[in-house]
């Protein structure tokens, strides 16, 4: 249990020492991903235009070979995949770090000697649980922490398991549509045939910019209210200090 001491600090500068670190990490991280973004792309449109070059000097007929073979394929197969995702990976570790920071000063605050980890085996679920009904936060609302949720489980996909989903019509891939349909910037990729819908043939997932954009986007809100009903917690419990 934490001393009254630093119960009174948190209180006295509600709870305020993290929360301009958490917001200046997610605009490095935003900084971070639109700079490599752009220099990918640059480095794609370089190798593209010395390869017309190239192409230029063959004749007609070989030209439509030479594209198969020569095209840089590897920028988006692989650069902006393996960016994309060390992005996602990178924004929830953020995430994980301030939901520990704020689990922690709020139950400090509002005396509360527990194990928010403990209570659910989805790291997520367990910090809501805590705040939400222990704690007393209002926000974020219900509908917020299942976005969230949702985001962090195409985040474990990505990482653990290289965007792979079960087969078609499984109950895991139908819950990930049902997610993806709903969301811009992702999508999954088309590679099941009526004659694989029942055998253990994976889906791919794929994100694109936007889908960055907005993971990045929602955790922002999501870490402002947050941050926000912190606040009003200590607050509340400023008034009972002697």
């Amino acid at each position: 249990m934490a001393s009254k001491d630093s119960r009174r600090f948190l209180i006295e500068r509600g709870c305020d020492l993290m929360q301009g670190l958490f917001k200046e990490k997610m605009a490095e991280l935003r900084a971070y991903f639109e700079t490599l973004e752009g220099l990918i792309k640059e480095a794609e449109s370089n190798d593209i235009f010395g390869l017309q070059e190239r192409a230029q000097k063959l004749p007609e007929t070989r030209r439509g070979a030479f594209w198969q073979w020569e095209y840089p394929y590897y920028w988006e197969q692989v650069f902006v995949p393996t960016l994309r995702s060390s992005f996602i990976a990178w924004a929830f570790a953020i995430l994980e770090d301030c939901l520990d920071t704020v689990c922690t000063q709020s139950g400090i605050v509002a005396g509360i000697d527990r194990n928010w980890t403990k209570l659910d085996r989805s790291r997520i679920k367990s910090a809501q649980k805590f705040l939400s009904e222990l704690v007393g936060f209002d926000e974020p609302a219900k509908e917020a922490w299942d976005k969230v949720g949702n985001l962090y489980r195409i985040r474990n996909k990505l990482v653990h398991e290289g965007g792979r989903i079960k087969p078609k019509n499984s109950k895991e891939s139908l819950e990930v549509e049902s997610f993806v349909q709903a969301t811009k910037g992702i999508s999954i990729s088309s590679i099941w045939t009526d004659d694989q819908i029942t055998n253990d043939f994976p889906g791919q997932i794929e994100v694109d910019a936007d889908f960055c954009r907005y993971a990045l986007d929602t955790l922002d809100e999501f870490v402002d209210a947050l941050h926000a009903e912190q606040q009003a917690l200590c607050n509340r419990f400023a008034t009972q200090l002697d």
